[in-house]
């Protein structure tokens, strides 16, 4: 039996370039759908609830994001004054369950349950995990190591069968001058095991002396921000660069000054911002070794001077640890709601290349009782992401397998917080 409750407003959605459903069970292909016709919502339960159920006619007008038959994601967005919403969602249907349903209730009105990285359904059943294990934030692990060859279909059922609750994808899962196709992919299967992309992390570097390729660079990622909207992959992550690590990258105090360094990642920000607020996401900026912003002051700066609103933090206490910020529960704190997503990473040693190390969680100088203590203290309900980068041991004891490496990890974050 289907309980409804009338909405005071339809629940439109907008169009773009994909492939359409109709109300005989068609798949047809249609380019040009723009104004869309709303669809009529002719009732439904949407509320702060774990699954939500929606009755809609006029299928015709949802665009397929999905590219399976029998279950595919449907990309829309709410906007309804009974709720309170405007949100982009993505709508999970079943295409033998509507079919059925339609004929049921008649006149082409089929029901729809609502998912995705703005409606509650996930995010309820991944909070309900974390408190029986005694903890607000949700678990991860970031797509790197083997994983970042290995298909993403692969990537969802290993980290799945792990536990984990989230991926943090890379752009190296997809094409990042064509991101949309790829990123549909990736928010579809990390849905369809009942999991949440914690984050879409963004491989470019900011501070680059070749002004054509750096401007690449900004576009590249301000159409990976869009694309990441329209898929309801609400966080996208950024470094400010340079990247130290790499050979071409300009070295600060040489053959570029650090002023010049900040305008460029300052005017890069700009732009991502701008994106990420007509988008409906955040951005997440990490400090990170030898980059401009490299500690939590360095960080700070930065941030103290982008929009509050779509600039965010990845908090990540390693690369502090190595500047001296020891303190990290303090850290915590100094950001407090800043902080949209974590990295879970230890380290020891000083910021020069060959003289530092990321252990194994437990194993270098975070105080990780504090850390999560702070954590809970400012109310984080986000991602805490898994970042291994302890290469040798992955390399010489794991053998080079990223399974071991994301067990082992969550082995060691349930005995660092006693889950």
């Amino acid at each position: 039996m289907i309980r409804t409750t009338r909405l005071d407003s339809p629940i439109k959605f907008p169009m773009t370039r994909d492939y359409a459903y109709n109300n005989k069970g068609k798949y047809k292909r249609i380019d040009n759908l723009n104004p869309p016709q709303s669809p009529l919502v002719k009732g439904g339960r949407f509320a702060k609830r774990s699954k939500t159920n929606i009755i809609v006619h006029g299928l015709d007008n949802l665009t397929r994001v999905g590219k399976r038959d029998v279950q595919s994601y449907w990309q829309g967005e709410i906007d309804s004054k009974h709720t309170g919403l405007k949100s982009r969602i993505q709508v999970m249907i079943n295409r033998r369950t509507f079919i059925q349903s339609a004929a049921a209730l008649g006149t082409g009105a089929g029901v729809l349950q609502v998912m995705g990285q703005n409606s509650t359904g996930q995010k309820n059943q991944n909070k309900a995990k974390a408190q029986k294990q005694g903890r607000k934030w949700k678990i991860a692990f970031l797509d790197s190591l083997g994983y970042s060859s290995m298909k993403p279909a692969e990537v969802v059922k290993s980290l799945s069968k792990l536990g984990y609750e989230g991926i943090e994808w890379t752009t190296r899962h997809i094409d990042i001058n064509n991101p949309l196709p790829g990123l549909r992919e990736l928010a579809d299967r990390t849905h369809d095991a009942g999991m949440v992309v914690s984050r879409l992390s963004t491989l470019e570097d900011m501070v680059c002396l070749n002004d054509e390729e750096r401007r690449k660079r900004i576009e590249r990622t301000v159409r990976i921000i869009e694309a990441a909207g329209q898929c309801g992959i609400g966080n996208v992550g950024t470094m400010p660069g340079p990247f130290a690590w790499r050979a071409s990258a300009p070295k600060i105090g040489k053959n570029i000054s650090e002023s010049a360094a900040w305008e460029m990642v300052f005017e890069a920000h700009e732009a991502f911002g701008k994106a990420a607020k007509a988008a409906g996401v955040v951005i997440s900026s990490e400090a990170v070794f030898g980059m401009v912003a490299h500690d939590f002051y360095t960080h700070k700066f930065m941030m103290d001077h982008l929009d509050a609103s779509v600039n965010k933090v990845n908090h990540d206490p390693s690369h502090g640890i190595l500047y001296g910020n020891l303190d990290v529960g303090w850290v915590i704190r100094q950001w407090g709601d800043r902080i949209a997503h974590v990295h879970l990473k230890d380290a020891v040693g000083i910021p020069e290349r060959g003289k530092f190390i990321f252990p194994l969680l437990g194993e270098g100088l975070v105080d990780w009782k504090a850390f999560f203590k702070a954590l809970d203290d400012i109310g984080y309900e986000g991602f805490c992401s898994v970042e291994y980068e302890s290469f040798a041991y992955y390399q010489k004891v794991l053998k080079s397998n990223p399974e071991e490496a994301a067990r082992i990890s969550l082995e060691q974050v349930k005995a660092l917080t006693k889950m």
